[in-house]
């Protein structure tokens, strides 16, 4: 083993130009694909941080755009689906929505994200606050009438230093006083999966008075993320048909907002890898690439002029040293194999300096293919 790389150093060091050339290759190339890897865990494989997880879908338009977009529901099609499936223990809205915010009158407010919920998100979700409780019922049925709010637990630590007398205390949001009520766990980082963790979550019954419009009367206006847990003993297939049934249905009651709605019901998995970048054919792609230069280069062995040492059981060498030998002077290889292409094609060698043109080697004749 030494002696085999003991060979690769050598044939490197003739070169320090593709030596350097080679390194940072292979620098960029294991850092391009721990990226993708990275945001592939992100997108796709992170699970959602719920009980039971598995039982988590979510219900989306059939028609799904590129990259995860238009799967919105409008909130009169959402209050249908909730309260005529017989398919879900509870089915749940949230949407994304910016706040100001204060902790009180006379500061100068803050920006602030977080989520417009229903009554029934922690509850379906089986999240339990740290401290104080989740919505009531009766919060999310008035509008603009039940003003709390149960904040994130990062925005809680870092804006009111973790103490728990927070808990009864207001704070302003939009201008408007709400009452704080819970804290959400650490573990729960919202349902998002592109790690944008909520700082507040508000009853969806309060956004027509923070956003000077009643969007949860029109059937029209989609912007809400819809998720349920299914039933024990509720296939995503039954729950399928059962949300199809009720949004064909509306379809026929209200043809000028829901033509074509039709609707779908998805594991968060296959959810995710419908409307993610194709992660996998990127990796496909980059091992293809790695296999294609590695066999390119073991068929160019013959290329190699300085002679190698003795590593064959043929030769005297033990049977181990033929794989410790492919994988030491494979960089040798590899700057043979660009100088004699260099050389076929253009006159230029790895060094980018010109070469005089040369005939091709008999025995290399097996490298034209």
């Amino acid at each position: 083993m030494l002696k085999s790389l003991r060979h690769a150093v050598r044939m490197l060091r003739k070169n320090p130009g593709f030596t350097l050339v080679a390194v940072c290759s292979l620098a960029i190339g294991i850092g391009a694909t721990s990226a993708s890897f990275s945001i592939a865990d992100v997108l796709v494989l992170r699970p959602l941080p719920v009980p039971e997880q598995s039982r988590v879908v979510s219900v989306i338009p059939a028609k799904m755009g590129p990259f995860g977009a238009d799967t919105a529901v409008s909130y009169p099609d959402y209050r249908d689906f909730r309260e005529n499936n017989r398919s879900f223990e509870g089915l749940l809205a949230e949407g994304f929505s910016r706040f100001t915010f204060s902790p009180d009158a006379g500061v100068v407010p803050k920006i602030a994200y977080g989520v417009f919920v229903s009554g029934n998100f922690f509850r379906t979700l089986r999240v339990q606050p740290t401290l104080g409780r989740g919505f009531l019922n009766s919060e999310d049925q008035a509008v603009g009438r039940d003003a709390v709010v149960v904040l994130g637990h990062d925005f809680w630590v870092s804006q009111f230093n973790s103490s728990p007398s927070v808990v009864g205390s207001t704070i302003r949001l939009d201008g408007v006083e709400f009452t704080i009520v819970g804290v959400s766990p650490e573990s729960f980082t919202g349902l998002d999966n592109q790690d944008l963790k909520p700082s507040l979550f508000v009853p969806l019954a309060m956004s027509p008075r923070l956003n000077q419009q009643n969007t949860l009367e029109q059937r029209d206006v989609r912007w809400l993320t819809v998720k349920g847990r299914l039933k024990p003993g509720i296939s995503v297939a039954l729950a399928n048909a059962d949300i199809g049934s009720i949004a064909a249905r509306l379809e026929q009651l209200y043809p000028r907002t829901n033509r074509d709605q039709k609707m779908e019901v998805l594991t968060e998995f296959r959810l995710r890898t419908k409307g993610a970048p194709p992660f996998a054919a990127v990796a496909a792609m980059q091992l293809a690439g790695a296999v294609c230069v590695a066999g390119g280069m073991r068929q160019c062995r013959g290329a190699a002029d300085e002679p190698r040492p003795r590593a064959f059981a043929g030769d005297g060498g033990a049977p181990g040293d033929r794989r410790r030998t492919w994988c030491a002077d494979s960089p040798a290889l590899a700057r043979k194999y660009v100088d004699r292409t260099g050389r076929w094609f253009g006159g230029y060698g790895p060094g980018l300096r010109q070469r005089e043109p040369v005939q091709q080697p008999s025995h290399l004749d097996r490298c034209s293919d």
